[in-house]
């Protein structure tokens, strides 16, 4: 079994799961107007991608965290890594792995895609797809309450 997290405002805890934020808005491996979930492969990049989407500021929410377990008998596709030009971490990120990204989607041929974290690229992030029909094998845990170290935090850390 595989394991991923999750970290969400507790406002948000109840649809962590629905893809209604990806419906909403573009990010790095999807265009608005489709329904995936993002999750880490470690608690600690999962903060690491919430700090770095905060604008440099303090996340000012309560945060929760999910473990979110994915069986070793689930197929998990992976970013081709002729995608990954030189320039796949900037931001805003390229078009063709939005593009990607969306035809996994659509193509609804399994329910994870890992992709490589432009934050850490050592590590990965997954992306779910709550319409694929095997998304329902994946075991999500009850939110757990998450509190962001303060020296992490920009205007925090005195040493």
């Amino acid at each position: 079994m595989s394991f991923a997290w999750r970290l969400v405002a507790e406002r948000r805890a109840d649809t962590a799961f629905t893809g209604e934020g990806s419906f909403r808005e573009s990010a790095r491996w999807h265009h608005a107007g489709h329904r995936c979930i993002y999750v880490a492969s470690s608690l600690a990049l999962a903060a690491l991608e919430v700090l770095v989407h905060s604008g440099g500021g303090r996340p000012v929410r309560p945060y929760v965290s999910f473990r979110v377990d994915i069986p070793d008998e689930l197929e998990v596709a992976e970013v081709p890594t002729r995608l990954l030009g030189g320039d796949w971490r900037r931001t805003p990120p390229p078009s063709e792995l939005r593009d990607f990204g969306t035809d996994w989607i659509q193509l609804c041929a399994c329910a994870v895609l890992r992709v490589p974290s432009a934050v850490s690229p050592a590590d990965s992030n997954f992306l779910l797809n709550p319409t694929h029909p095997d998304f329902t094998r994946i075991s999500i845990a009850a939110p757990e309450p998450f509190t962001f170290d303060e020296r992490l935090l920009i205007g925090e850390n005195k040493s």
